[in-house]
């Protein structure tokens, strides 16, 4: 396995932030997907026994799921961070407009969209909810979207932007990627990782 830079994006699937910030991602991955491993981790209240507590209630517990699925049975990022990126086109309608995007980003074969189904719905789903929540949990985070590179809190938006010492904008996440990359031996680097790409812009 080659070396990547770890990206977690702690976010909860019905929350406008978190549609904004993967957003943003979307677009710094055209420029560093090679060089990144793009995570999503769940933020809710863990119950116990493996039930899970969502704060725009039940609906956003299957949102969290149904990603987590299709992360964990199609782990290309253009199918899985591309299922979220259409739920996020209408987030409000999530879950309910999950067949559709299932068709549009992973799949538009019949057997491939029931066993998705049955993950969200059954004993795997459930499992991988209970353990993103506790992964964020482990990690202190509570707040949707909260973005870690290399494994360190970068940026947190909330409302707003927040804690982003290092800037914000694509080029800033851009920029902190590939010096990661470079510090843990990524190869090739991306071509946005030349040092011509990081003069001052007029």
């Amino acid at each position: 396995m080659h070396p990547l830079v770890p990206v977690t994006l702690f976010v909860m699937s019905k929350c406008p932030d978190a549609v904004f910030c993967e957003g943003v991602f979307a677009d710094v991955l055209q420029q560093v997907g090679p060089a990144t491993n793009l995570t999503t981790e769940y933020i809710a209240r863990a119950l116990g026994s493996g039930r899970v507590q969502c704060l725009h209630g039940p609906s956003e517990c299957i949102g969290n799921t149904q990603q987590l699925c299709a992360r964990a049975m199609f782990p290309d990022p253009a199918q899985w961070f591309g299922f979220i990126r259409c739920q996020n086109r209408a987030w409000r309608s999530i879950p309910a407009n999950s067949d559709a995007c299932f068709a549009e980003a992973i799949s538009p074969d019949p057997a491939a969209l029931l066993a998705w189904r049955e993950c969200v719905h059954g004993a795997r789903g459930r499992s991988l909810l209970a353990e993103s929540t506790r992964r964020a949990e482990s990690a202190g985070e509570s707040r949707s979207c909260t973005i870690h590179i290399a494994g360190r809190k970068r940026c947190v938006h909330d409302g707003d932007w927040k804690e982003c010492d290092g800037g914000h904008e694509v080029a800033d996440f851009v920029g902190d990627i590939c010096a990661a990359a470079k510090d843990v031996g990524v190869s090739p680097l991306p071509a946005a990782c030349s040092p011509s790409k990081f003069v001052l812009q007029e």
